[in-house]
């Protein structure tokens, strides 16, 4: 069987006075959104968001981006898609009924490549994957 190609998972978070949003999107399109301030903690929680990070005064989104977006970051965008897709997995029915088969194998190949790629070595989530957990 061949297996799908990984769509290009992207997110966007929308926090105001009056509304938390997040949606996420496959190559474009809407995959699913949520307006739950508990689904926005429990998405920068499944990157190695803590609260102990907030408490420094660090951003969800400033961490996202030292983490694994940019240009200076020791992650591959691959970790970003992939937290993404394990996000989707737990909390998305929708992205389960389109994906659900295909995810698997995405989430088993992109663990077998994390195991050999040292840069893994500076992840925060590094002892959490390695336990199998993710």
């Amino acid at each position: 069987m061949v297996q799908q190609k990984i769509p290009n998972f992207s997110y966007h978070s929308k926090l105001s006075t009056r509304n938390i949003s997040l949606s996420i999107k496959a190559d474009g399109n809407i995959i699913d959104e949520f307006d739950n301030p508990n689904f926005l903690n429990s998405f920068y929680e499944t990157f190695g968001y803590t609260t102990a990070l907030a408490l420094k005064g660090i951003l969800a989104e400033e961490f996202i981006w030292t983490e694994y977006i940019s240009p200076t970051s020791a992650k591959h965008t691959s970790c970003l898609q992939m937290h993404i897709i394990e996000f989707l997995n737990k909390h998305s029915a929708k992205f389960r009924g389109l994906y659900g088969g295909e995810s698997k194998g995405w989430l088993a190949t992109h663990a077998a490549g994390r195991i050999k790629d040292e840069l893994c070595i500076a992840c925060r989530l590094n002892e959490f994957c390695s336990k199998g957990k993710i």
